[in-house]
């Protein structure tokens, strides 16, 4: 009887803790990686900013910036198309701890963050979820500077692929400039 008991007991429990699961699952509360000082990733570099490709047939623009402390540089790159791939903000200076850990803790509570790591003469926390884009804090240790950089790599990916496949082919005419 006990045995008989206890096996009811147990089926009626795990009835009441089952779960309905037929509902999608609750949208993240933190915000997609798009862009920052007012470049977005994957829209077009206005030409009056870099007006002449790169060697590698990209765009780049870099300007100063203040509307964001710690940083008060901008670096922008963009592939042959000027379709911005990369935003790099920068502290030319050292920036200390209490602001980076706030820096930090703001990024964390926006992107979610998915990774910290120390390599030899930097750490790198790695934020967001957004599929094939990036968002990594650098700290260097030699300044104590940091970079935030946003990333499109599906954007870059096709740059740096679309470089190689030319540089092959300068190769094979006899015509490369590496």
């Amino acid at each position: 009887m006990n045995k008989l008991f206890i096996l009811l007991a147990l089926m009626g429990l795990a009835t009441l803790c089952s779960c309905d699961n037929h509902h999608s699952a609750p949208p993240t509360s933190h915000q997609n990686i798009t862009g920052a000082a007012g470049f977005i990733l994957g829209e077009k570099l206005d030409v009056a900013l870099a007006e002449k490709p790169q060697k590698d047939g990209g765009y780049f623009y870099m300007g100063s910036f203040t509307n964001s402390p710690p940083f008060d540089r901008v670096w922008v790159s963009a592939d042959a198309n000027r379709i911005i791939y990369s935003i790099t903000l920068q502290s030319s200076r050292h920036v200390d701890y209490a602001a980076e850990t706030a820096l930090i803790d703001a990024l964390e509570q926006k992107y979610g963050e998915i990774g910290d790591t120390k390599k030899n003469s930097s750490r790198e926390i790695k934020f967001g979820d957004t599929p094939n884009r990036s968002l990594v804090l650098t700290r260097w240790d030699r300044n104590q500077s940091l970079d935030l950089t946003y990333t499109d790599n599906t954007i870059l990916t096709a740059f740096l692929d679309d470089k190689a496949a030319t540089n092959k082919a300068a190769i094979v005419k006899g015509t490369s400039n590496l």
